[in-house]
């Protein structure tokens, strides 16, 4: 899948209301929104510099502050994997659906800025 699917399926997993997934939603929400953000960042790099792509995650947030000019979108950005990080390993409670949503509006603005 594509960080736009990706997103596309983290957003969609907070607006279905459906009693199977209680409990788990924000989870499933949690992760995809992960797999999104990385995919994006990973894109990102593949199109301008393949090196960079194969570099952990946070090298390739760092780095992202010299190749854009939107470096607060940046920052957040980093942010934001931080969150979704500590969210998937299960610290603390689960992120509420505000703070899911806001994460993933944050991966949506980078992708915004990267096309």
């Amino acid at each position: 899948m594509t960080a736009v699917e990706l997103v596309a399926a983290a957003r969609g997993v907070l607006v279905v209301d459906d009693p199977s997934t209680r409990g788990l939603w924000s989870r499933i929400a949690t992760h995809l929104a992960r797999q999104a953000l990385e995919r994006a960042v990973a894109e990102y790099w593949d199109q301008r510099s393949r090196g960079l792509s194969s570099a952990n995650m946070r090298t390739q947030l760092i780095c992202l502050r010299g190749w854009r000019e939107d470096t607060a979108v940046c920052r957040r950005l980093a942010f934001v994997w931080s969150a979704l990080s500590e969210a998937s390993h299960g610290r603390g409670g689960p992120p509420s659906r505000a703070d899911l949503e806001a994460w993933i509006e944050a991966v949506e603005a980078f992708l915004a800025g990267s096309r």
